[in-house]
């Protein structure tokens, strides 16, 4: 993956969850996209449709 498509890829989830922070793409494994914020911290989003959702999000929607 190229500069140009990770920094759309930020830019969409940034922009969608209204994100202040910044953040680093570590890593895309099919649509689940590994990121680092500017604390440290690992999150995972889960591409579904056009929307970005948080790995827990979903975890917690299936226990439903």
């Amino acid at each position: 993956m190229d500069v140009e498509q990770e920094k759309v890829i930020l830019e969409e989830i940034r922009s969608m969850k209204y994100l202040p922070y910044s953040m680093e793409l570590i890593s895309v494994d099919g649509d689940t996209y590994t990121l680092r914020n500017n604390w440290g911290n690992i999150i995972i989003y889960i591409k579904k449709g056009d929307n970005y959702f948080l790995k827990k999000e979903l975890e917690m929607e299936d226990k439903k």
